[in-house]
């Protein structure tokens, strides 16, 4: 099954902070309803990645090796 990690850090909590969404009233949560809309959205963009699930983890510990603020990879110092 493939993942979508978010970091942990400010994550759910940025998304039951959204007010502009409007969830309909069979959805069983915010969190749900954007975090579907999410993976839907990356599929439609690009199926071979077939996204099913959005995992929030330490991004500090599970990639050690990249340049890390704050949860969020500084591409700016990312070498290729």
């Amino acid at each position: 099954m493939r993942k979508l990690l978010l970091p942990a850090s400010g994550f759910p909590e940025k998304i039951n902070a959204i007010e502009s969404v409007r969830i309909p009233p069979t959805a069983i949560s915010k969190q749900d309803f954007v975090e579907t809309a999410i993976l839907q959205a990356i599929n439609t963009y690009n199926p071979k990645l077939n996204l099913q699930e959005v995992e929030y983890s330490n991004i500090n510990n599970q990639f050690s090796n990249l340049p890390v603020r704050g949860g969020e990879v500084i591409w700016s110092n990312y070498r290729r």
